[in-house]
Parts: C-alpha cells; sequence; structure tokens
C-alpha cells in the first residue's frame, strides 16, 4: 500500500496547504450559511450593477491607453463620472417638494441641474 501512496525514498507523504487555507475554508463555512444566501442576491442589484454599466456603457471592456497609471486614471474618472450620476440620480428622486413663494422649485435646483448636466455628458 505505501508504494501506491508515495515514491519517495523515506516512505512518507508531505502534504503542504497553502498559507491562505485556513482563510478559504472560513470563507466556504460563512458561504454555505443561511444568511449568506439571503444576503448574496442583493450583490447584483448593487455591485454588479457599477460595474456592468461602466463596462457597456464607458468603454471599460477594452483599454484604449497604453500603460497601467493611464488606464487605472481612465477608470478613476469613469466610476466619478457614474457617481456623479448615482447623486444626480439621487437627489432627483428625494428632491423636495416646491414652494408656493419661489420662483425656483427648491433651492438646490440650480445645483441640481448643473450636476444632472455633467453626470449626463457622454
Amino acid at each position: 500500500l505505501r508504494n501506491k501512496c508515495t515514491k519517495s525514498k523515506n516512505m512518507t507523504k508531505v502534504i503542504e496547504r497553502h498559507l491562505w487555507e485556513e482563510f478559504r475554508e472560513y470563507a466556504d463555512e460563512i458561504r454555505h450559511t443561511m444568511e449568506w444566501k439571503e444576503i448574496y442576491p442583493q450583490r447584483k442589484e448593487t455591485i454588479e450593477r457599477v460595474f456592468a454599466d461602466c463596462k457597456e456603457n464607458n468603454g471599460l471592456r477594452f483599454t484604449r491607453l497604453k500603460g497601467l497609471k493611464k488606464n487605472q486614471q481612465n477608470a478613476w474618472l469613469i466610476f466619478a463620472c457614474h457617481n456623479l450620476k448615482k447623486m444626480s440620480l439621487w437627489r432627483g428622486k428625494y428632491r423636495r417638494k416646491p414652494s408656493k413663494n419661489s420662483i425656483y422649485p427648491s433651492k438646490y435646483t440650480k445645483k441640481d441641474n448643473f450636476i444632472s448636466k455633467i453626470a449626463y455628458i457622454q
């Protein structure tokens, strides 16, 4: 039986574990809990949507620049614009009701319009 198990001269078998194997096992334990199974589907609603939107609409599928630094700066600009877009959509969604005495619907209208214009520049 030893001959099938090992071919070393001193007839011992050494099993090496990866440095992070303990953390992988812990992550697997968490992954199989009921709490995780409830939370994980929310990922596609929040995190994955950002990357999918940037990939499809903002050209993150392929790089057009040479060099890591230039591509990082390009990605940072795209994500900054994406955050501005989210802010403008959020502010439009939760905007105050217009008052009767004001010319503008709210005191933030000019700023909201400015952010909206920036967010939709393509």
